[in-house]
């Protein structure tokens, strides 16, 4: 036994002690941020003030975009035929102590017919590469590199999947997680930053084109948008608020997420207010017509509210018809699968490499290498730490 857990007894006992006074420090003020945002549910000075708020290029708060603040919307009739369309990814990282030098990356899709009686579709679309060194410096290629191929490999398959579809049915896309790439990294080079992000937003222009629905479903989220919202809407003074979004940039009541205030007002099934995401890292999407909006949706059930955050770009975000639909779908999918899309569920299970399909994996490797008259071995590095977790 490497981890003795006597030793750590108190740390956990502390950890409790810590956790139950931050919950009762958050619930004492929960209250006070609902109560400004219904009395600003319908404030034009506030919207104001978030929009040159956005201009500091510091603020991250919510803008609003004409939905009262307080919304909580009930789902639109299910479409009676409806496809959805999800897609997830998983990869092997590059390893310098491996039998051969690659990275892999598995996509899974899914195809869910609602209404058709027929049976999800499911596909996987897997891509090795030996292309894992840096030409710049011959380093390993990083995890964040191959992870924002994953990405763009996830919304390249499931925008050619739902285009597909579209064409002879009402489509919607789901992917998990959030709707921007995230690849501003000191991880990942410029050039390579700029690489995917063109290739990613490329993939969103196709389904703009199409007027396709796709939405970005994210779990447990930890995001303060609406919060920081509520805290602009306490000054009086616009010029003091923004002077206040230059100077001060610790979280707004002690780190309230949104999940905490919004969980008391939406029912099972309801979503809240759209908003549009302050630029500060939205000002990609923003250029090139994507423009980031989110909204929260209850996909728990009445015992256990369950608040998910839905990303869209702007081109759905001002169609009522497509967030509608999108609504519709995820609150329905998420009574086949409890709090969460049976789709993204099911595109994670086609997606993931087990460990025994990477092994087998790596046995065809081996096998190759070996036919080719080339050394198929760990490093020595490498078969020590196997030999000895096989013993414990």
């Amino acid at each position: 036994m490497t981890l003795e857990l006597s030793k750590v007894t108190a740390q956990v006992t502390q950890l409790g002690e810590q956790a139950a006074q931050r919950k009762r420090e958050l619930d004492a003020i929960t209250p006070h941020v609902r109560e400004i945002l219904r009395a600003h549910r319908d404030d034009a000075q506030l919207i104001e003030l978030a929009r040159r708020a956005t201009e500091t290029k510091h603020w991250r708060g919510a803008v609003p975009i004409g939905e009262p603040l307080d919304l909580a919307l009930d789902p639109p009739a299910h479409p009676a035929r409806l496809s959805i369309v999800a897609g997830d990814g998983s990869q092997i990282y590059p390893d310098s102590h491996g039998i051969a030098l690659y990275y892999l990356i598995n996509i899974g899709t899914i195809v869910f017919r609602h209404g058709s009686g027929q049976a999800p579709i499911a596909n996987t679309y897997p891509m090795v590469s030996s292309e894992t060194e840096s030409p710049a410096d011959d380093e390993i290629i990083s995890g964040p590199v191959v992870n924002a191929r994953r990405d763009v490999g996830e919304l390249t398959r499931i925008a050619d999947v739902a285009l597909a579809e579209s064409a002879t049915i009402a489509t919607v896309a789901l992917m998990d997680g959030t709707l921007a790439l995230w690849v501003q990294t000191a991880a990942i080079p410029e050039a390579e930053q700029d690489r995917v992000q063109r290739d990613y937003l490329q993939q969103l222009d196709r389904l703009r084109e199409a007027r396709l629905p796709i939405g970005a479903f994210l779990s447990r989220p930890r995001s303060t948008n609406v919060t920081q919202l509520a805290r602009l809407a306490e000054f009086n003074d616009p010029d003091t608020a923004l002077t206040s979004v230059m100077n001060d940039r610790g979280a707004a009541f002690k780190g309230l997420r949104d999940t905490t205030v919004l969980t008391a007002w939406l029912q099972p099934g309801q979503r809240s207010a759209l908003f549009e995401v302050a630029p500060a890292w939205n000002t990609t999407y923003r250029d090139r017509g994507h423009s980031i909006h989110f909204f929260y949706v209850n996909v728990g059930m009445a015992t256990q509210p369950e608040i998910a955050r839905i990303e869209v770009p702007v081109w759905i975000a001002q169609d009522q018809a497509a967030v509608g639909v999108l609504h519709a779908a995820i609150v329905e999918q998420c009574k086949v699968s409890p709090g969460y899309p049976y789709v993204l569920a099911r595109a994670h299970e086609i997606a993931v490499v087990t460990n025994t399909e990477r092994a087998e994996f790596e046995k065809m490797i081996a096998t190759q290498l070996t036919r080719q008259g080339l050394e198929a071995q760990p490093s020595e590095k490498a078969q020590q730490k196997t030999l000895l977790a096989n013993r414990r």
